[in-house]
């Protein structure tokens, strides 16, 4: 046979249809190719009818090749097995759209086969498999009263695009698969983000616009190579006498059933119970299956025309109103959230359960996405419906539900950087009697508001039904149908979507098609039914937790230099692996630095992030690093700073006490070198708040005490001075125990009210110019220790100037705590008054001392550890042990010890009983 081939442009795009050069042995095959996708599509029918069945055996498979795409699968066997999510949605679409349009009692075995063949990144294959799927039938000899065609159209807010590419549907706010025949349309598929039904409504219409023209393509083939198609035997005579046999033994009585029983269980056993009665009475005559058929077509009749004639529907409602709704949340008590849905005799409970991101499922396929964050899933045991049968993996209709409900939640959820959980929602179906995809929508839509995650709005799902005779035209659209009204009707059209419009819509036509004006009506009364079961829904919850169950995973987001990707995955995955067993934290690394660590314990999390940030953050002066010994030499030891990182040196001659210890492999250094500077953020602290106390104070005093200041001005300026004089030369030279009498002897000789009031006069009755001076005399006639203190803050220059002054560490710390402690006493005297608010002599000379110990930071503390001084290109230079002093010339503090811990070399800590406690809550202990 000579190929043969038509060309037409659809929507921008060429689109090619060949026949006559693969699989000649196929009752009908068609290539289609647009861009650079290709597939090919076949239909078989076999030579005898099935005997006993009452329905069509058509079976569609879409095989999903990954050498389309140049991937090998990733599975153990290196094939392709069972076919995925993606292509058994594929195959569905292809098997909605063709199925009406056989002719009634064909029992003959159909298969249609989508292959797919190549795959660009620009054309989905999806709908080129259905027209080529129709334009195979269409060629064949099989029966078919097609052809139809389909497309995709998509609209981003502003246009609408036919034949959509892979990036135009990434930026689109509708996405929707249309199959129509050149009167109607057959069926319906879209997922959306909160659309009107007018955009939905303009969008159908401009697909069947494109369909007509791709029908026209497929009748040129079928004029040019069309077989004659196989006539199918059907006696309608023969059929006509059984259903009047049947019909004469009802006798009216299922009329009377469905009058009775509002129930679907009681009405079917009722139903049961009269169809065995007539398959008893003509079991010589019939065979049960015809009594079956028969008996269906009776129930089938009597259902249709109480809806069409009396506007009664099998369980007494209307034929807009929705069944009794009861919604309940948190009814697991370990799940991170559930929902539970119940609408009449349908009732569903869904499960969320929320993971860090390296739980998100892979994908191969041909399509541009490798992973998915979320999941749907819908399961449909026998129980639901009160039978006993096998229960194996998820058939295509639970597939085919649960990515309908998937797509409605999809457009809800918050972009994956706001929320980086992979999340699955599990709805299991306890009762059916109709519409359990759409109670699945409202019960995941409640979980996932149970669970805490910040849904945009909530999602509630109705499913509509039709019922119509051609005969005179009349029709009725019902809301919320149950079983037997989906069962017996024309059509079964699905709509999810918020208060502001729909993210999910799924329509089937069992009839030759839906006008647009039919279309138009449905989706009204859709959107009515479904505010009012978000009405019922908030009553259970109306919005989303503001806390996480307790069971859920923590996440903590971290950003690290992208350049440092590889030091915290280390060489094969090796190091963040080893966070991870540590801690049992996940890790999730993206190529742009992003990293969220992901674990239900807290302390964890927070380990895990330390170890992240020690890798990928570059050593600073200042910083408090434990690393450990990597390597020794003669002049000193290199220390971990990061593991797999950079390594610092701490030479010998900065060892101190570490360096005459047997120190090796394996043993932790750890710095303090920002104690210090804590120490004296605390002073400045504790005096900001006792500078305010005084404040208050004087204004009070100062009201109380106005008469009688001028010769009391005099006499506490003398007594100041003389005060400060005093403590500068006890300090100065004489040993700590001296230090304090002289100092108490300073305060026991002006008693407080006498110095409070002195203070108070000053304050209240001498300008800033008179206490400045005295300040000035006391600093000008004072040591140079006072001077020098107050220019320099390097600890190695006051050491070094200053060696009358420090004799020994030990004797400078005691020093600094009998002066604090004095001061710190001294507070609500008037001394104390003066040196917060003017800055007097006392002060100075008090704060000189004070600052002399504390600002030598290492002085003052005397910790072992590595203290970086230098960063450079080839490490970190550090230092450890006391600046400017050895251990020979150096003493412990009061209750410390500069040798090393039996078990490592960490120091024990000094111990200061009258020093202020250390500002715990910025991280310090």
């Amino acid at each position: 046979m000579n190929p043969f081939a038509v060309t037409g442009e659809i929507g921008g795009h060429t689109i090619v249809m060949e026949t006559g050069r693969l699989a000649q042995q196929a009752h009908g095959a068609v290539t289609i190719t647009c861009g650079e996708t290709i597939l090919l599509a076949t239909a078989v029918m076999s030579e005898q009818r099935r005997e006993g069945i009452d329905f069509l055996p058509l079976t569609v498979e879409f095989e999903e090749r990954l050498y389309a795409v140049g991937k090998i699968p990733g599975s153990f066997f290196r094939r392709e097995g069972r076919p995925g999510t993606e292509a058994i949605l594929s195959a569905r679409l292809t098997d909605r759209s063709i199925r009406p349009l056989f002719p009634k009692g064909m029992h003959n075995e159909i298969q249609v086969i989508i292959t797919v063949l190549s795959v660009d990144e620009e054309h989905p294959p999806e709908t080129l498999g259905m027209v080529a799927a129709s334009a195979a039938l269409s060629i064949s000899r099989i029966p078919f009263e097609g052809p139809i065609a389909s497309c995709r159209v998509t609209w981003d807010g502003s246009g609408y695009s036919i034949n959509s590419s892979y990036q135009q549907i990434s930026a689109s706010r509708l996405n929707m698969i249309v199959a129509s025949n050149r009167g109607a349309i057959m069926m319906v598929e879209s997922g959306s983000q909160d659309v009107s039904e007018e955009v939905i409504l303009e969008g159908i219409r401009l697909a069947h616009e494109s369909n007509v023209q791709t029908i026209e393509l497929i009748d040129q083939m079928v004029a040019e190579r069309g077989a004659e198609k196989l006539t199918v035997t059907y006696d309608a005579e023969a059929t006509a006498a059984r259903q009047n046999k049947v019909d004469a033994l009802v006798n009216g009585r299922i009329a009377e059933v469905l009058e009775r029983n509002a129930y679907k269980s009681e009405r079917d056993s009722s139903l049961d119970a009269i169809e065995k009665d007539i398959a008893a009475q003509l079991a010589d005559d019939l065979s049960a299956g015809e009594v079956a058929e028969s008996f269906k077509n009776l129930v089938k009749s009597e259902v249709r025309s109480r809806i069409l004639n009396k506007n009664v529907r099998p369980d007494g409602r209307k034929l807009d109103e929705i069944r009794p709704i009861t919604c309940s949340v948190g009814e697991l008590p370990r799940v991170h959230g559930s929902g539970l849905f119940t609408r009449g005799q349908t009732q569903v409970l869904s499960i969320a359960t929320l993971a860090s991101l390296s739980m998100r499922q892979t994908l191969d396929t041909v399509g541009p996405d490798n992973t998915k964050q979320f999941m749907h899933h819908y399961n449909f045991p026998p129980y639901s419906v009160g039978e006993a049968r096998r229960v194996g993996s998820p058939g295509r209709r639970e597939i085919g539900h649960g990515a309908l409900a998937e797509r409605a939640i999809q457009a809800a959820l918050p972009p994956e950087a706001e929320f980086p959980y992979t999340i699955r929602v599990v709805s299991e179906v306890l009762a059916s009697n109709g519409s359990t995809s759409m109670g699945s929508v409202c019960g995941s839509s409640m979980a996932l508001m149970d669970a805490g995650v910040p849904l945009k709005a909530p999602v509630a799902g109705i499913a509509m039904g039709l019922i119509t005779d051609a005969a005179d035209g009349q029709y009725a659209v019902l809301s919320d149908i149950q079983g037997i009204e989906d069962f017996l009707g024309d059509m079964d059209f699905k709509v999810a979507g918020t208060e502001e419009g729909i993210n999910a819509l799924q329509m089937d036509v069992k009839i030759d098609g839906l006008t647009q004006e039919l279309l138009s009506e449905a989706l009204e009364q859709a959107r009515v039914g479904r505010l009012h079961i978000l009405d019922r829904m908030s009553e259970a919850i109306s919005e989303p937790r503001n806390q996480m169950s307790k069971y859920a995973p923590k996440l903590v987001r971290m950003q690290i230099p992208v350049e440092k990707i590889g030091a915290l995955i280390g060489p094969g995955g090796r190091v963040i692996r080893a966070i991870q067993e540590e801690t049992g934290c996940g890790i999730d690394v993206s190529d742009d630095g992003s990293v969220i660590i992901s674990s239900s314990d807290q302390t964890m999390i927070e380990l895990a992030s330390s170890r992240v940030d020690g890798l990928t953050r570059d050593p600073e002066v200042g910083d408090i690093i434990t690393g450990k010994i990597t390597r020794t030499t003669n002049f000193g030891v290199f220390v971990e700073l990061t593991p797999g990182g950079k390594d610092g040196l701490v030479r010998n001659e900065d060892l101190g006490d570490l360096a005459y210890d047997d120190v090796g492999m394996g043993q932790e250094i750890t710095n303090a070198a920002t104690l210090a500077a804590t120490v004296i953020e605390t002073v400045v602290e504790i005096e900001a708040r006792e500078a305010a106390a005084v404040e208050i104070v004087v204004e009070i005093e100062a009201r109380e005490v106005a008469a009688a200041v001028e010769t009391v001005a005099v006499t506490v300026v003398a007594a100041v001075e003389t005060a400060a004089a005093t403590a500068e030369t006890v300090i100065a030279t004489h040993p700590s125990a001296e230090t304090e009498t002289a100092a108490e002897t300073v305060i026991a000789t002006h008693p407080p009210a006498v110095i409070e009031t002195v203070a108070v006069t000053v304050i209240a009755t001498h300008p800033p110019a008179v206490i400045e001076t005295v300040a000035v005399t006391v600093v000008a006639t004072h040591p140079p220790a006072v001077e020098t203190v107050a220019a320099t803050a390097a600890a190695e220059t006051v050491i070094a100037t200053h060696p009358a002054a420090v004799e020994t560490v030990a004797a400078m710390v005691a020093a600094a705590e009998t002066v604090a402690d004095l001061v710190a006493a001294a507070v609500e005297t008037a001394a104390d008054l003066v040196a917060a608010t003017a800055e007097t002599a006392a002060d100075l000379v008090a704060g000189a001392v004070v600052n002399e110990i504390v600002a030598a930071n290492v002085i003052a503390t005397r910790f072992w550890g590595a203290i970086p001084t230098t960063v450079t290109g080839a490490g970190v230079v550090l230092r450890a042990g006391p600046l400017g002093a050895t251990p020979d010339e150096a003493t412990p503090p009061t209750g410390g010890s500069w040798a090393a811990a039996e078990h490592g070399l960490k120091p024990s800590a000094p111990t200061f009983p009258n020093a202020a406690p250390l500002p715990t809550e910025r991280g310090f202990s």
